[in-house]
């Protein structure tokens, strides 16, 4: 435990030699040093939380959180939709109808990925029915489709135009497979802005894809949308546990699983490069701190003769470096936190008072740039720098402790 004396004599350690007041130059610099390496670990973490959040909300808003494709219990399917949409954190549970095909109009043929769906579920999905560029959804009933706006191009198909959907199906006299078309109107238009998906996206109601496909009035897959998609690995047991043996889950990290291990390696890599960032910034209070030793060694003789022990010298110039290295997160954190969760309007001042200056498009980003604090990773940060700024305290402290008085005080 710390005495009053011993946290006095840390403060006053603290201070410059020739002034009364404030940190001394080193202290100052070390301050400086932790509070930028804190700050910007924080506001990176944030952004990095955003643009993950937005990035998995513009895949999830066409893709399923979770993937059932169906094997030996497609007869049941409609007694096991109700039972996984009572599953806790489901929000949404949709048969479908999956294939790939050609969309083919005049001359024009591209390839297409086909979901049959009800037109109740696909009005459900925010990216897709908040994203109509012509057309409207309330005509997507009977032998109609609704078309991402690049395939559209790529046909050059309006609304209202006739798109043809080509599908192979296997002969079973010959075995051999043969092309089986039918003719749908494009009944509207949607743009995610996601190549991926606004190229190659044909949605049919489900009856219809159903007849395309030949199912048998069945669905061949059951899209499950949840309320939190981080949380998927939890309630995919859940679901597995009501399949049958035939029947495989996919999660949308199954799906996407190669962004979804670029985003980790990212993460991973940057929060590992910030961290360096703040250990070379701790080591300025190694620094400061070696120089206060040396500076203050008459004093350390000097009470190390009137009784001090070296237990408490230790204790001393510990806490001296760990309050420069939590007033430095301190300072840091308050700074972190406030440009994260103002990035945007900032972004749109640089934008609106630079705009033509050249750097329009850094200025845009910075204006679009999502942010997300978590404050868990906030405590971790300002945890991870105080931790560090206590071990960057051991050695001087340790010098200190084991200065001998008489050597200290041999010249005086």
């Amino acid at each position: 435990m710390l005495t009053a004396s011993e946290r006095l004599l840390a403060l006053r350690y603290m201070r410059s030699r020739r002034r009364s007041r404030g940190f001394s130059a080193v202290s100052w610099l070390s301050l400086l040093a932790i509070a930028l390496g804190v700050a910007t670990l924080v506001v990176v973490t944030s952004v990095m939380n955003g643009l993950q959040t937005d990035l998995i909300t513009r895949i999830l808003g066409v893709s399923p959180h979770i993937l059932v494709q169906m094997g030996g219990q497609a007869d049941n399917l409609d007694s096991l939709r109700a039972d996984i949409a009572a599953l806790p954190g489901v929000l949404q549970a949709s048969p479908v109808v999956r294939g790939d095909g050609l969309a083919a109009a005049g001359k024009r043929s591209t390839g297409a990925r086909i979901v049959g769906i009800a037109p109740e579920d696909l009005m459900a999905r925010p990216i897709i029915a908040d994203q109509i560029t012509e057309g409207r959804l309330s005509e997507f009933q009977g032998p109609s489709v609704v078309v991402g706006a690049g395939l559209a191009r790529s046909l050059g198909v309006p609304v209202g135009g006739r798109v043809k959907l080509i599908i192979p199906k296997r002969d079973p006299d010959t075995g051999t497979l043969v092309p089986r078309g039918q003719s749908f109107t494009v009944a509207a238009v949607f743009e995610t802005r996601r190549d991926e998906y606004d190229t190659v996206l044909v949605f049919l109601p489900l009856p219809a894809a159903q007849h395309l496909f030949e199912t048998g009035g069945r669905s061949t897959a059951l899209d499950i949308v949840l309320d939190d998609p981080l949380h998927v690995d939890d309630l995919r047991p859940q679901v597995q546990a009501r399949l049958g043996a035939d029947d495989t889950v996919k999660t949308w990290k199954d799906l996407n699983s190669s962004l979804v291990a670029a985003l980790q390696v990212e993460r991973i890599a940057t929060t590992v490069i910030l961290i360096l960032i703040i250990i070379v910034a701790v080591f300025s209070i190694v620094a400061g701190q070696v120089m206060m030793v040396k500076d203050k060694a008459r004093e350390i003789a000097i009470l190390r003769t009137m009784g001090a022990t070296r237990g408490a010298i230790l204790r001393i110039f510990m806490l001296s470096g760990v309050l420069v290295g939590f007033a430095g997160a301190a300072v840091g954190c308050a700074l972190g936190l406030l440009v994260a969760g103002r990035i945007q309007p900032i972004g749109q001042w640089l934008y609106s008072a630079f705009q033509g200056g050249g750097m329009d498009g850094m200025f845009w980003f910075l204006a679009h740039l999502p942010s997300i604090v978590q404050y868990t990773q906030v405590a971790i940060v300002v945890a991870i720098a105080l931790a560090l700024a206590l071990l960057a305290s051991v050695y001087p402290a340790w010098r200190a402790a084991r200065l001998d008085p008489v050597e200290a005080l041999r010249y005086e």
